[in-house]
């Protein structure tokens, strides 16, 4: 991942990086078990880090939920000061898209 800077937010370019994949993962899965969704997770389309007393990530992800791709926003806490970097889902809502 890039280097990150402390307070701001910034972009990661690389999607694919497997830090990345791992916490927008665990964002479709956490959001599945509290809110008994059926989300499969298919891409993580944009990333942005903030580093303040842990890893703050703000995702947009795309899943799958009957059939139809829908792309979702998501923010994870990762606490680096557990020895299990335990994550906490914080938003994850739709990304409504289309108005008139």
């Amino acid at each position: 991942m890039a280097q990150m800077m402390t307070g701001a937010y910034v972009w990661i370019e690389n999607v694919e990086d497997p830090k990345v994949q791992e916490v927008a993962k665990f964002a479709v899965t956490e959001k599945n078990r509290r809110a008994s969704w059926h989300l499969k997770y298919k891409c993580v389309v944009q990333e942005w880090t903030q580093v303040v007393c842990g890893i703050n990530y703000k995702l947009i992800i795309e899943a799958r939920h009957d059939g139809a791709v829908t792309k979702y926003e998501a923010a994870v806490y990762e606490d680096c000061n557990s020895e299990k970097q335990l994550h906490y889902l914080k938003p994850f809502k739709p990304i409504l898209t289309g108005s008139t």
